[in-house]
């Protein structure tokens, strides 16, 4: 039984986003640093390489480097239909550190945070901020949505470089 699921996860034309995301709530303080986690996203379509029903268990993820296999993590999901978007947490951090911190707090409590993503590889990263909360963000120097409960804020941070956004949180 085993070896059938690993021969039906073994799909080498499988395209895949890998991302370093970084969860965290409006409130909490991230000053030391701290570091972000692979997330890699699938699209479970024929068309993206995939196609077909993914059972649940542990895996490991490899990607090919200069012809060699090279070990990505490791991670476990659950079952996922065709069709659907698996997102697959891997157990190994990100390149990618990230502090948070309050910078200052106005006479109506609205309190302006800096987020910094720095990427210590020397490849370009995806990145994900998902913060949670329910109140309101404005005046930021970066694009900040809602989405799935948390407002998100997306970039690409250059290799061994660095990424800032700022803006202003309350409550309201």
């Amino acid at each position: 039984n085993s070896q059938k699921q690993v021969a039906m996860i073994e799909q080498p034309q499988a395209k895949m986003e890998q991302l370093a995301v970084w969860r965290q709530s409006f409130n909490a303080s991230a000053e030391e640093g701290s570091p972000a986690q692979q997330l890699i996203v699938l699209q479970n379509r024929e068309r993206d390489g995939l196609g077909l029903a993914l059972p649940s268990g542990s895996f490991t993820l490899y990607s090919m480097r200069n012809g060699e296999p090279f070990l990505l993590g490791e991670g476990s999901m659950t079952d996922r239909a065709v069709g659907e978007k698996v997102e697959v947490w891997v157990d190994n951090p990100s390149s990618v550190r990230v502090v948070q911190r309050e910078v200052s707090e106005d006479k109506q409590g609205r309190k302006t945070f800096e987020i910094v993503a720095t990427n210590d590889s020397p490849v370009p990263q995806a990145f994900e901020a998902r913060l949670d909360g329910d109140g309101k963000v404005d005046r930021t120097s970066g694009r900040m949505v809602r989405r799935d409960g948390y407002w998100l804020w997306a970039a690409v941070i250059p290799a061994n470089a660095s990424r800032t956004v700022r803006f202003r949180y309350s409550d309201d």
